[in-house]
Formats: structure tokens, sequence, C-alpha cells
């Protein structure tokens, strides 16, 4: 906490110490309040930048539990396409400040490793197959093909047992997300943990 925020010289004496400290560690675990710090000084910069006033982001943050490997790999490819929906990029290797541009330049260590290495910290998909996908998404967005995609993306789709009408429509679409995703079994566990009859209306499916 004191390498980010003031703390109170006379903190040791004061009687409130205790309380104080409480706060500061729940602040801690907060992603609320790490969200709040992260978006306030680019706030300040950028209003200072455009000389203007207002919020950074155009809204809160929204959590959302990724419930499987499959869910992360669906997760990442919506964020790296991002600027393809926005029409700023056309190509992944023009997507500047994503990820999928890290790592075509060799700069993979600063991400969770991909590789089907058995290791559970790593995510069991090769970084190249990745890529390609990403590279077809793109096609995709481009042409337009909202319902059927490519050929090589629909194998590429297949051999990661991820399905091709459910990955076009997350990446092609601005969409509301739930607060839960992942594959139909990964879904049946939560709601049977939670103890829920349906999670159908708070679920994405992959």
């Amino acid at each position: 906490w004191r390498a980010i925020y003031s703390v109170p010289d006379d903190l040791d004496q004061r009687p409130d110490r205790s309380m104080l400290v409480e706060l500061w560690r729940s602040r801690l675990s907060s992603i609320s309040w790490f969200m709040r710090s992260l978006n306030e000084p680019i706030a300040r910069m950028a209003n200072k930048e455009d000389e203007c006033t207002g919020r950074f982001w155009e809204g809160r943050f929204k959590s959302q539990a990724l419930l499987d490997w499959k869910a992360v790999i669906r997760c990442m490819a919506y964020v790296d396409l991002n600027p393809v929906r926005a029409g700023i990029a056309r190509r992944i290797d023009r997507l500047r400040y994503t990820s999928v541009r890290a790592r075509l330049e060799g700069r993979s260590h600063f991400f969770v490793p991909l590789g089907d290495t058995g290791d559970s910290s790593h995510i069991p998909l090769m970084e190249p197959d990745y890529i390609a996908l990403l590279a077809e998404s793109c096609k995709v967005l481009r042409s337009q093909q909202s319902q059927r995609g490519s050929a090589a993306l629909s194998g590429l789709l297949g051999r990661m047992k991820l399905d091709c009408r459910n990955w076009i429509k997350t990446v092609s679409q601005r969409q509301s997300w739930r607060k839960v995703t992942g594959s139909p079994e990964a879904l049946e566990r939560y709601a049977d943990s939670k103890g829920f009859v349906t999670v159908r209306s708070a679920c994405v499916v992959v």
C-alpha cells in the first residue's frame, strides 16, 4: 500500500490504525478498487491530451467467470480482435497493443504460455495455432462471413473442438457478455456446484 498511496506519518500513533490497515487490505484485494486506481491516472492523462473532462472508460468493467481453457481462448481472441471490429486494423500484424502482436514479435514470455505440455499452467493450444486462428478470424470480419466462415477456420476450430458458429458469433459481434462462459460440460459442473437449476440466461457456450 505504501508503494502506491500516501500513508499518514503518524500512522503508528493513530487510534484508528487497525481499522485503516484492514481497510487498505480489503482494497488491495478488490478488483473494483484496482480498476478505479488504474482508471484515474489514465483518465487524467487522456483528458489533458484531449483538453476535455469526463470518464475515460465507456462504462464500468465487467467480471466474468471463464470456466475452462476454451473460454479463456474465446476471451483472448475477442480482446485481441477489438481493433478489427472497430475498423482500426485489418490484419493481425497491425493489431497494436494486443497480446497477439506481442506474440508475433517474440514477446510471449509476458503471457500465460500456450502449448499442449500437460502442465496445468499452460493453455493446451499451440501458439502457431492461436495466431492462425486469429488470422482466419480477421478474414471473417473483413469479408462479413458471419454465418459460415472459411474452410481453414472451420478446420482449425474442429481440431480445437470449438464450435464454429459460436466462434464466428464471438469474433464478429460487440456482445453483451454474460457472467459465465464455458463448454456445456463446464457449465453443467458450475451449475451443480452452485445449486442452480439452469444457468442458460447468464452463460455463453463455447
